[in-house]
């Protein structure tokens, strides 16, 4: 007599074993996204001929292109046009596209003047005062040992500003405007990409603008091919981030950055290409 065995029972994950996969997920996506903004200088290094208040605006015109073509492919737009119609949603995300765009300029800045170090340094301060903002505003706690990882940081980073001969205002510019930006984002419940465009959205007007510009319009044929790349560029590792984020909460956010400082060698390198 054949006796057919019991189907196995699929076993649902524990809430630990979720957790632990959500932060893995986190931590890739983190070390994803500074792995590629480490990479960045090299990029606007080969279109430093433009100025960088314009090649600001060709990121943000970019940067609306490429994902209305993300978002209409994957048919997400019935999940947009409410985020436009609440208010409150539209002052934080349009606090944050300030900030984002502060943060843009001085980074392009940066590294069109030959001060790449200077900005690697604003990105080992960016977790630490991210770290302070969850803490103060989000009400977050660090663990024993994440307060030994963050004071061996901090003494790292304070050993790095008091070298510098003058007041490091590009690296402070840069780990607050994006500190700011990153708790902005923390208190809007929406979806990264969907969020980043209404950010880009914001701004596009200023940008068009600018572009219209005759000052604008004297940009060489190569020039402008490789700023047609800037969209892709800019939104994949914020999409990378953000994903990082809603795994995590902000305490957690800073500490990745710590242990992988935002790729201070390729920032080296686009220093001295």
């Amino acid at each position: 007599m054949n006796v057919k065995a019991a189907p196995a029972l699929a076993v649902a994950p524990t809430p630990a074993t979720q957790r632990e996969q959500s932060s893995r997920t986190g931590l890739l996506c983190g070390l994803a996204a500074y792995t590629a903004w480490g990479f960045i200088p090299l990029y606007f290094r080969a279109v430093s001929d433009v100025s960088p208040f314009i090649l600001l605006c060709h990121r943000i015109f970019w940067s609306v292109l490429f994902l209305v073509v993300v978002i209409s492919a994957r048919n997400q737009w019935a999940m947009i046009w409410p985020v436009f119609r609440n208010r409150r949603s539209m002052l934080l995300l349009s606090a944050g596209a300030a900030f984002i765009a502060i943060n843009w300029l001085v980074f392009i800045y940066s590294v069109i003047s030959h001060q790449v170090l200077q900005s690697s340094l604003g990105y080992f301060i960016n977790p630490l005062f991210s770290i302070f903002l969850g803490m103060i505003f989000l009400r977050e706690r660090l663990r024993r040992w994440q307060w030994l990882a963050v004071i061996i940081a901090g003494i790292g980073v304070l050993n790095l500003a008091l070298r510098s001969a003058r007041l490091p205002w590009i690296a402070l510019s840069l780990a607050s405007s994006f500190g700011l930006y990153g708790l902005v984002r923390k208190k809007v419940d929406i979806d990264s990409l969907h969020g980043l465009l209404v950010e880009t959205t914001v701004l596009l007007p200023i940008a068009l603008i600018v572009l219209a510009l005759p000052a604008a319009r004297h940009v060489s044929t190569h020039s402008l091919a490789v700023l047609s790349l800037s969209g892709v560029i800019t939104a994949v590792p914020l999409l990378y981030l953000w994903r990082r984020i809603a795994a995590a909460e902000t305490v957690n956010h800073g500490l990745p950055a710590i242990r992988w400082p935002d790729s201070a060698i390729p920032r080296r390198v686009g220093c001295i290409s």
